[in-house]
């Protein structure tokens, strides 16, 4: 059961991967709640609302069914609605949500309220839906994008998984042996600060200072733009540092391939960039948080309690650039081995394990 925007997608889907045992249910809310939706920003009650309205369509219908899984909103304190429906076993998610930001990233007490606001109105939501904690007791099995979920929900590990909410579609089996002569050091996403694109030009630059024979390409717009700008600026390093903007598909992929690291900081609890950079054989740095804490190398994510001050992080991530660099091959390897964890293929075999596990039924 899904929106009806979502049918033509999911049926080219099903022609392309010549499936034909899918039925598709199309449940919307009334025309006047989606434009209440976009005018007043009311994208989560919204997603409440039409969880009431499809569990009540899909009553209405008398299915029998085996078992049931809600692919989420993708977090982990609005409770799916679709443990109310009758069925054998239910699973949800994949759910999660992002880490109340660590102080060094904080930049002004106004910054801090708001996440701090942010957090505990998470929790409290989790706390007071009474729904929520429903939610969890009847989950059979959860699913989360990072192992925070576990704790957030406070579940045993017997019952969850953490597996990503998507997965890779391809993945190169070589690996890279060597960098560029120019060493290609990349960014990419919007240019907002909890992505943190300003830390990584900063590391960059600290780098370029002394491996001159460097450029920092970076594919994305955002509010930070101006300041990176004026940041490359100040270190007269104009030349070294291509913004690139927003870019489709094919050349995102292209620039992928070409890189030799790509820096991705993100305070982010999904991170998808670095499984879709790590699957061409392109090392990827990042921060032991979030999503991309689960999937890199743990030797090339710069652990921040081991840092007092942003300027450290920023070392660490040169530091990083450096081992990397010299054990290119190496780094190559392991990302590409990593990935194979987490193509649509190795996905799916997770999924139907689960679904086994939970009827009792005997591996295949």
């Amino acid at each position: 059961i899904t929106r009806e925007n979502n049918v033509d997608s999911i049926k080219n889907g099903l022609v392309k991967e010549n499936i034909n045992n899918v039925k598709i249910i199309k449940y919307d809310l009334p025309q006047g709640m989606l434009i209440l939706k976009k005018k007043l920003r009311i994208t989560r009650l919204y997603y409440y609302l039409w969880q009431i309205g499809a569990v009540n369509k899909i009553k209405k219908m008398r299915l029998k069914l085996d078992i049931i899984q809600h692919v989420t909103f993708v977090n982990d304190y609005i409770p799916s609605m679709f443990y109310k429906l009758k069925c054998d076993k239910f699973v949800w998610g994949p759910i999660g949500s992002n880490e109340a930001i660590h102080n060094m990233f904080i930049k002004n007490n106004k910054h801090k309220l708001l996440d701090r606001i942010k957090h505990v109105s998470k929790y409290i939501q989790r706390k007071v839906d009474f729904n929520f904690n429903l939610c969890i007791k009847r989950s059979n099995y959860i699913i989360g994008t990072n192992n925070k979920v576990k704790g957030n929900l406070k579940i045993n590990e017997s019952k969850f998984s953490c597996i990503p909410a998507i997965g890779i579609e391809s993945l190169d089996n070589k690996h890279k042996t060597m960098c560029n002569d120019i060493k290609r050091i990349m960014f990419i996403g919007n240019l907002v600060p909890i992505k943190n694109p300003y830390l990584a030009l900063e590391a960059f630059l600290k780098f370029n200072s002394i491996n001159t024979k460097s450029e920092f390409w970076i594919l994305g717009d955002g509010p930070e733009l101006n300041r990176m700008k004026v940041l490359s600026e100040r270190y007269n390093k104009i030349d070294n540092v291509k913004f690139l903007g927003k870019v489709n598909r094919d050349e995102v992929i292209k620039r992928r391939r070409e890189a030799d690291v790509v820096l991705f900081p993100t305070l982010e609890s999904a991170g998808f960039v670095t499984l879709e950079s790590m699957a061409v054989g392109t090392p990827v740095i990042s921060l032991d948080i979030g999503g991309p804490a689960q999937y890199t190398p743990k030797d090339l994510q710069v652990i921040l309690n081991k840092c007092e001050t942003l300027n450290d992080v920023s070392n660490d991530i040169v530091n990083k650039i450096n081992d990397v660099v010299s054990n290119y091959e190496h780094y190559s390897k392991e990302c590409i081995n990593r990935v194979k964890l987490y193509t649509w293929d190795e996905k799916e075999k997770q999924i139907e394990q689960i679904y086994k596990n939970l009827l009792g039924e005997n591996d295949v």
